[in-house]
């Protein structure tokens, strides 16, 4: 049985009424001037964050930046915010100007996302910065390293071209730190979530299999949750069934935004381990070399279900992209 997504999109279209008055007239009509072509520049933008140190149950703001190396930009860049896991975008802080919540989700389980446009005119040598209100959950039990993802790269239909797109992305870690909020009572479980990051082929596909299990010390009552946000440049290829269960939380055909896959699969035994195999195409004719990723979660659908441990709950969906330029 193939699990669905419900998803509410409200979009509003404005539209404008122009009143045309024609006069006759016995002098020939003047040809129509052609249009005039809109001339690109070649940028290298890039995109760096800062770490930052939070526990819990707290907000912070994670800096981010971009820059220019190349030409000066003759439209605007779209900048990509994906949060770590168990983390939402402060509701109570306002996003910094240019930005929107591309998709929204307080279920701490799924990222959100949010985009900027840096204005055209970011000059050789000259960066933005952008502070992104973040707000840690509750939900995260666990110290260490998490990470989301951030990107950079010509708004569509800018006439700029990029020259470089190994530094257009980047992980966005934040370190949790102790106290982590106490595990409530429940059936204890133990899932992890193990990546792979396999080859790109010729044509631009690959398929990521993520590796998934239950340690105990119970099965799990309900249906388990992986939420996998594809890798920066690759989207789910469209010429591919997804694997029963799954279905798209974002899609965005567009290299900068990242897609969101949730997949609801059955419950887990003790012990048991399986794989999710999801087919990624590169949504570019040169996506960036090298390894590529974007943040990956497992979790329990059922509330009586009890992770203790959320350390091996957090993963990564990524590809390895062989250099083909030689």
């Amino acid at each position: 049985m193939r699990h669905s997504i419900s998803r509410a999109l409200s979009r509003r279209l404005g539209g404008a009424v122009v009143a045309v008055t024609t006069v006759a007239v016995t002098a020939a009509a003047p040809v129509a001037a052609a249009p005039v072509a809109r001339v690109g520049r070649t940028v290298d933008l890039a995109v760096r964050t800062e770490l930052v140190q939070q526990t819990p149950g707290t907000t912070d703001t994670q800096q981010v930046t971009v820059t220019n190396q190349g030409e000066r930009t003759t439209g605007g860049s779209l900048l990509t915010y994906v949060t770590p896991p168990y983390t939402n975008i402060d509701r109570d802080a306002p996003l910094p100007d240019g930005c929107t919540m591309r998709y929204q989700n307080l279920d701490p389980a799924l990222p959100e996302v949010v985009t900027c446009v840096v204005p055209a005119g970011l000059g050789q040598g000259e960066d933005r910065t952008f502070s992104m209100p973040l707000a840690v959950t509750s939900r995260a039990r666990l110290s260490g390293l998490i990470r989301g993802g951030v990107s950079v790269a010509p708004c569509p239909g800018s006439a700029d071209t990029e020259a470089n797109l190994n530094d257009n992305w980047i992980a966005a870690y934040l370190s949790l730190t102790r106290p982590t909020p106490p595990v409530p009572e429940g059936n204890r479980t133990g899932l992890y979530l193990a990546p792979a990051f396999p080859p790109v082929s010729k044509d631009g596909t690959a398929e990521s299999t993520l590796t998934y299990g239950n340690v105990g010390p119970s099965a799990t009552t309900g249906e388990v949750r992986i939420v996998a946000v594809t890798p920066f440049a690759f989207n789910v290829d469209r010429q591919q069934p997804l694997p029963d269960g799954c279905a798209l939380a974002l899609e965005d055909a567009f290299l900068g935004t990242p897609e969101i896959v949730v997949c609801d699969l059955p419950p887990l035994d003790v012990d048991e381990q399986r794989e999710l195999r999801l087919p990624l195409r590169a949504a570019t004719g040169a996506p960036p070399v090298g390894l590529v990723f974007n943040p990956a979660l497992i979790a329990p659908v059922s509330g009586q279900d009890v992770e203790a441990d959320q350390g091996d709950n957090v993963s990564t969906l990524g590809v390895q992209v062989p250099s083909r330029h030689a």
